[in-house]
């Protein structure tokens, strides 16, 4: 074997390696056009807001805007930035998960008169979504992230047109 082959076999995994690995990771699973069973975590209006604070905070990097605001102030903030939290739920498990199966349909609203979301990890609209990867561990390891550990994963019905 010549010099420059032995130190390119010594010099570890290629860039198409860990492109074909990034890629693998962030593969996302198939679902279909009709979903009515989703498993996830439910997130209801005081969830959302004390994300929705969590994620101002991260974003804004001061409470400096929150402690000059009046309670109306705050809560209007709040209300503005719900549907960015919405969407970054998904993000932030993801980009602390690599692995965690991802689904693009991965927020649902399932009670829109009382404000209750699901954020899915699978769902009955396609053989892959059904059999996504999630067992006990990697459920524990979103609950913490987001703060839901006080909410169980379990199967949901999933209102039509969701």
């Amino acid at each position: 074997m010549s010099t420059i082959a032995t130190s390119q076999l010594d010099a570890g995994p290629t860039k198409a390696a860990a492109h074909h690995s990034t890629a693998k990771a962030s593969r996302v699973i198939p679902q279909g056009d009709f979903v009515d069973r989703a498993y996830g975590l439910l997130i209801d209006l005081e969830d959302l807001h004390r994300l929705t604070r969590r994620y101002h905070f991260e974003v804004w990097g001061t409470e400096e805007r929150m402690s000059k605001a009046t309670p109306e102030e705050v809560e209007e903030i709040i209300l503005d930035e719900r549907g960015a939290t919405l969407s970054r739920i998904p993000r932030q498990v993801y980009r602390h998960f690599p692995d965690f199966p991802r689904l693009r349909r991965n927020i649902l609203l399932l009670d829109p008169g009382n404000g209750i979301w699901l954020f899915v990890m699978k769902d009955n609209s396609s053989y892959p979504a059904l059999h996504a990867p999630v067992g006990p561990e990697e459920v524990r390891k979103v609950q913490k992230l987001l703060g839901l550990e006080h909410v169980p994963a379990k199967w949901y019905k999933v209102p039509p047109g969701s």
